[in-house]
């Protein structure tokens, strides 16, 4: 049963682990703890669904090897967008860096 499963994700790309998530930022920051990756995460719980980034150590092995936080996804999304669109509106850092590469 196992062999056929990792068959059909050789065959079908779209079963692939390595396929992009829902979450933008998982696997690109990293725990202050344990260095592991922050992956995306959900909950449910009485108000409905929520979701995360939270350390890999600590999804997989609990809080007692890693209890750094988990971080709401919605807003550490929105910060790295704003942040991204300084660096994206600093028209002058844009310049030296273009200028930067075209001269090298």
């Amino acid at each position: 049963m196992a062999q056929a499963i990792l068959t059909g994700r050789r065959e079908d790309r779209s079963r692939r682990r390595s396929n992009p998530t829902q979450y933008l930022l998982s696997g690109r920051l990293r725990c202050g703890r344990c260095g592991q990756a922050y992956i995306g995460t959900t909950a449910y719980g009485h108000s409905g669904r929520y979701t995360y980034y939270t350390c890999f150590t600590r999804m997989r092995y609990g809080t007692k090897r890693c209890n750094n936080d988990r971080l709401p996804a919605e807003e550490l999304e929105q910060a790295v967008t704003r942040r991204l669109w300084k660096v994206v509106d600093d028209h002058h850092l844009i310049d030296r860096t273009t200028t930067r590469h075209t001269s090298a």
